[in-house]
């Protein structure tokens, strides 16, 4: 072969190989060997209204490359922010821990700007390897600070006293009593203009209501739907309405006197 035809053979070989590996998204350049995945706030998956301003984060790691062996984390950054576009961006605004050299993946604290009640918080993690490879970032993760003390409850209870003649004041709001198990009863709520919404807490009903039963108390619980469904429309007449959740599967265990929380894709709804 003309030495100069295989040196011109071997440029062109060599180039293509250089723009190959040039034209890699970024994102496989920078994916490391670990991902961090399963991110949770308190030990929870995207927890609503959580009273703590100093909450602890936590996340389980995942091997690239399933046949790898003797992978470990010896360092790790977390990012939060206040919005998701503004963690997208990679200007988190609440918190940036840096590069911290810790293997710790288990209720790292927070330790960002000091968060007040109703602050939604969303974050992310990244990691390094054994090698000092680092991962990708994960998926961002939100959590929603609750109310902190008595002062930030602004809200006002929704109550149906013409349902409950001799309730008091903050009974809260459920349908018209039925002996039959079967029969569908809805509770609808009008918010008064279209707002964005992507969970709601139903607090079951507990302690005092009125002189009803005998002696005035009622068990945890009292009335809280075994099957149910939420839907919701940007209509006051509820045309259009959609499905948001579903529960009619099987029937709801009763949650005494804790809150039942539904999380849901974020939806318009008045």
């Amino acid at each position: 072969m003309n030495p100069c035809f295989r040196n011109r053979l071997l440029a062109f070989l060599l180039s293509s190989v250089l723009a190959a590996l040039t034209t890699l998204p970024l994102s496989a350049a920078l994916a490391g060997t670990l991902a961090p995945q399963r991110l949770r706030c308190e030990y929870l998956i995207d927890p609503l209204g959580i009273d703590n301003a100093e909450p602890r984060l936590s996340w389980e790691l995942r091997a690239v490359d399933p046949e790898s062996r003797g992978l470990r984390q010896s360092a790790y950054q977390v990012q939060v922010a206040r919005s998701a576009k503004l963690l997208a961006r990679g200007k988190p605004n609440l918190w940036d821990s840096g590069k911290v050299e810790s293997d710790e993946t288990i209720g790292i604290v927070y330790a960002g700007k000091k968060l007040a009640s109703g602050d939604v918080c969303h974050w992310r993690v990244r990691v390094w390897d054994q090698e000092g490879e680092p991962s990708a970032w994960s998926q961002a993760a939100i959590w929603s600070v609750g109310l902190l003390s008595d002062d930030a409850w602004t809200a006002k209870w929704i109550t149906a006293p013409e349902f409950l003649p001799d309730s008091p004041k903050h009974v809260g709001f459920m349908s018209e009593p039925t002996k039959d198990p079967n029969a569908a009863k809805w509770v609808q709520i009008d918010l008064g203009e279209e707002k964005r919404i992507d969970g709601l807490r139903l607090h079951p009903a507990c302690g005092r209501r009125g002189v009803h039963p005998p002696g005035g108390e009622v068990p945890p619980g009292d009335g809280f739907p075994v099957r149910f469904k939420v839907e919701a429309s940007s209509n006051g007449d509820m045309r259009d309405a959609r499905i948001l959740a579903e529960y009619v599967e099987a029937d709801v265990p009763n949650p005494g006197t804790k809150p039942f929380l539904i999380r849901f894709a974020a939806s318009p709804a008045r």
